[in-house]
């Protein structure tokens, strides 16, 4: 009943939402997977490492970043320089920065595909993403939020 309330613009923006939600899952999966291959063989234990945490983490303000700025929220550079925050914190040099700089612009191009203006669902993507920050905020105090 509800989904024949909806217009048009709102049922596709829905659309590129769940495209861009399907994308985030696919690339996590992979993630999974190359993780898996790469492990040593006495690693039998997969799970959300604290490396894994940020970089999904980067990935979300990339997200943020590319979505506010679409959106025109005054605030879009928080995200931004919430990510040098996260790099001057937990990765200053090396391997593991590079891989945060790479979730993060992989979050922005990927929103970037499905998203060239602000939509409904484009603005419930960032109250979905700022929901998540705000659930793990206690473990990074730093973030804008």
């Amino acid at each position: 009943m509800i989904r024949s309330l909806l217009t048009p613009r709102v049922e596709l923006g829905l659309k590129q939402f769940a495209i861009a939600l399907e994308a985030l899952r696919k690339m996590a999966l992979t993630a999974l997977m190359l993780a898996s291959v790469s492990a040593p063989s006495h690693a039998i234990e997969i799970g959300v490492t604290p490396q894994n945490d940020l970089e999904q983490l980067s990935e979300i303000l990339g997200a943020l970043h590319y979505l506010h700025g679409i959106c025109g929220y005054p605030e879009r550079d928080k995200w931004h320089r919430a990510m040098q925050r996260l790099l001057d914190a937990e990765a200053p040099t090396g391997e593991p920065r590079s891989r945060l700089v790479i979730s993060f612009n992989g979050g922005y191009r990927g929103f970037g595909k499905t998203y060239r203006t602000c939509t409904p669902s484009a603005r419930i993507a960032i109250r979905h993403f700022e929901s998540w920050i705000r659930f793990r905020k206690p473990s990074w105090q730093w973030l804008p939020i």
